[in-house]
C-alpha cells in the first residue's frame, strides 16, 4: 500500500483544516494513509469514522516557531503514489517567512492533484513531507534506485572509542563507518585523540583536547563550518567518553546541539551501571550518574537505536518519546579464508573475548566436565592468555588441553574462529543481540553454546541458531559435549546460525537503519 504523508506545522486555518478533511477522505479511497500534525490530530480522531478508521496519524509535530527548524529534526519519512510520481519537499511561507523548503508551487499543486485540493494559503504551513527533510525535484518510487544518490548523507560520528584505542564499541563504530560509506554516504569519524587520518573512504579526526569543554568547543567550530541539518551519530556506552563514566560535559553539549539544530541519532550499547543493593557508595553514585547521563541524551536525540530489545523497559521511563529503534549488533570480525581443521585432528571448543572474573570459574568447571586428551579449549583475543593462566591454575588436570591466543589482528581471530568445532560462551546476563562475540561465531558458521539470562530475548531458544541453556556448568557442558559428539546436528546448528546472522544482523542491516534506503522504506510500506 503506498503512503502519503502530511505534516502540519505552524498554525494552521480552520479553511485549510476543511480542505484537509477533504484530502484525507479522497487519500483513503485511493488507499492511502493521511498523516496530519497536531493541529489536526483531534478533528481527524473525530472524523476517522467517517473514512472507516483508516486514517493514521504517524507522526505529530508541535507548533514551531521557526516551522523549518522544526521540520529538520522530524523523522524521515519517504512518500510513494499509486499511480504517477510525486515531488515531495515542498512547503508552503511560514509565519517567519522561511521559504527553506519552498521548492515551487507546481509540486504543491501536484500533490494536490494527487491527494485533494490542498492550495498555497497564505502564511500558513504544510509539508508534503520529503526525503530526509531535504529538497527533491522529484521521486519516482517505481524505480527507488534511480534516485539513490539523492538520498545521500553526511555523517558525523562521535567515537568515544575508536580503533586503535582497544574495545568492542571502537570496532563497532569503525565497521559501521565503513559500511555506511561502501553505500554511498560520506562519514567523518571524530575522536579523543590527536590523530588525522584516512581508513578507505571513512576520514577520521582526531580532537586534541578530548571530550573536555574546550575540546567540545573546538568540535563545534568544526562542525559549524557544514551547512545547517547536521547529522551527528552518538556511540554510546557509559564509560567511552572518558572521566570515568561521569562525563556531563557532552550531555549538555549535545543538548546545546540539538537546540541548535543538529540532528542527534543515539545509538544504545549499554545505558547504565544498574543499580545493586549490596555495593560500594560509589558505585550508587556512578549508577545515578549514568541515569541522569542518559536522559540528557534521550532528551537531546531525534532517533534512538537500542542494540537490544532489554533496553527498551528500562530507558521508556527516561525517554520523553518512549521510541526505539531495535538495531541489533553485528560481528566486529570480518570473515576471512580460514581452513577448518581435518576430521583427525583434536576436537576445538572456543571462547571469544574478554570474560569477567565472575566467570572464571565457571568456566573453570565446565572445562574439567569436557575435556580429554581428544578435545582442546582454545580463548581468541584480547585478555585470552590471562583467561587461559586463570583456568590452568584452578586445574592443573587440564592445564595440557587448554591456551590462549592474546590480543591478534581481526585476520587471526578470523582464522582461529574458523578452526573451533564448538563455541562455548557464556554470560552473565545472557546472550542478547547487543553480543558482538556471538555475532563474530554465527558469522562464521560456528555452532554456539551459550545461556539464557534475565535479559535474553525470548526467541533465541526457538531459533534452532544456537544451543542455549541455564547458566549451570552440568547442563552447559552436556551441551557442548553433545554437539562434539554429533557433527551432524553440529553443522546443522552452525549453518542455521550463520544463516540468521545474513538475513538478521549483517552491518548492511545497520546501515540501512541509518540511512533509510528508498527501496527498504517502499518496500515496508507496500508490503
Amino acid at each position: 500500500m503506498g503512503r502519503i504523508e502530511l505534516v502540519g506545522m505552524g498554525g494552521l486555518r480552520g479553511g485549510l483544516h476543511r480542505r484537509l478533511d477533504s484530502v484525507c477522505g479522497r487519500l483513503q479511497r485511493r488507499q492511502h494513509h493521511g498523516v496530519v500534525g497536531r493541529d489536526m490530530v483531534a478533528r481527524h480522531l473525530r472524523a476517522a469514522p467517517r473514512h472507516d478508521g483508516r486514517v493514521s496519524v504517524r507522526h505529530v509535530v508541535g507548533n514551531a516557531r521557526r516551522p523549518a527548524a522544526a521540520f529538520r529534526r522530524c523523522a524521515p519519512r519517504f512518500v510513494c503514489g499509486d499511480r504517477a510520481p510525486l515531488r515531495v519537499g515542498s512547503a508552503l511561507r511560514g509565519r517567519d517567512g522561511d521559504r527553506r523548503f519552498d521548492d515551487s508551487s507546481h509540486d504543491v499543486d501536484r500533490a494536490g492533484r494527487l491527494g485533494g485540493s490542498v492550495r498555497r494559503r497564505g502564511r500558513d504551513v504544510l509539508v508534503v513531507r520529503g526525503v530526509e527533510g531535504r529538497r527533491s525535484p522529484g521521486l519516482d518510487c517505481r524505480d527507488p534506485q534511480r534516485h539513490r544518490s539523492r538520498l545521500l548523507m553526511h555523517w558525523n560520528i562521535l567515537a568515544g572509542e575508536f580503533p586503535p584505542a582497544i574495545g568492542g564499541v571502537g570496532s563497532h563504530t569503525r565497521v559501521l563507518a565503513a559500511e555506511l560509506a561502501a553505500i554511498g554516504h560520506t562519514v567523518t569519524v571524530y575522536t579523543g585523540r590527536s590523530e588525522h587520518r584516512t581508513e578507505g573512504r571513512v576520514r577520521v579526526f582526531g580532537a586534541p583536547r578530548g571530550w573536555t569543554r574546550r575540546g567540545l568547543a573546538e568540535l563545534s567550530r568544526e562542525l559549524d563550518a557544514q551547512p545547517r541539518g547536521r547529522r551527528l551519530l552518538i556511540p554510546y556506552a557509559p564509560n567511552v567518553f572518558g572521566r570515568r563514566g561521569f562525563n556531563f560535559d557532552i550531555c549538555s553539549w549535545l543538548g546545546e546541539r540539538s537546540a541548535g539544530g543538529d540532528e542527534i541519532h543515539l545509538i544504545v550499547h549499554e545505558p547504565f551501571y544498574p543499580w545493586r543493593l549490596f555495593d560500594k557508595p560509589s558505585r550508587w553514585l556512578l549508577a545515578a550518574a549514568h541515569r541522569h547521563m542518559i536522559k540528557q541524551l534521550l532528551q537531546a536525540s531525534a532517533k534512538v537505536y537500542v542494540s537490544t530489545s532489554a533496553w527498551q523497559p528500562m530507558l521508556r521511563p527516561l525517554s520523553p518519546t518512549g521510541a526505539f529503534t531495535l538495531m541489533p549488533s553485528f560481528s566486529n570480525v570480518p570473515v576471512g579464508d580460514g581452513v577448518k581443521t581435518s576430521d583427525g585432528a583434536p576436537t576445538i571448543i572456543g571462547t571469544f573475548g574478554r570474560q569477567p572474573e565472575t566467570l572464571h570459574s565457571f568456566i573453570r568447571d565446565v572445562a574439567a566436565r569436557v575435556l580429554n586428551p581428544q578435545c582442546h579449549w582454545l580463548f581468541i583475543g584480547d585478555g585470552s592468555d590471562d583467561l587461559a593462566a586463570a583456568i590452568k591454575s584452578g586445574r592443573p588436570q587440564i592445564s595440557a588441553f587448554v591456551s590462549g591466543t592474546g590480543r591478534i589482528d581481526d585476520d587471526e581471530v578470523s582464522r582461529m574462529l574458523t578452526r573451533c568445532d564448538v563455541a562455548a560462551q557464556p554470560y552473565i546476563d545472557g546472550i542478547t543481540t547487543r553480543r558482538t562475540t556471538t555475532m563474530a561465531w554465527l558469522a562464521h558458521g560456528v555452532a554456539v553454546v551459550t545461556n539464557e539470562g534475565h535479559l535474553t530475548e525470548a526467541w533465541w531458544k526457538s531459533s534452532g541458531a544456537i544451543a542455549t541453556v541455564q547458566r549451570r556448568a552440568a547442563p552447559f557442558a552436556d551441551a557442548v559435549v553433545g554437539l562434539l559428539a554429533n557433527p551432524v546436528e553440529r553443522r546443522a546448528v552452525g549453518t542455521s546460525g550463520r544463516q540468521l546472522y545474513e538475513a538478521r544482523f549483517a552491518p548492511r542491516h545497520a546501515a540501512r537503519i541509518l540511512s533509510g534506503t528508498v527501496a527498504d522504506v517502499v518496500h515496508a510500506a507496500v508490503g
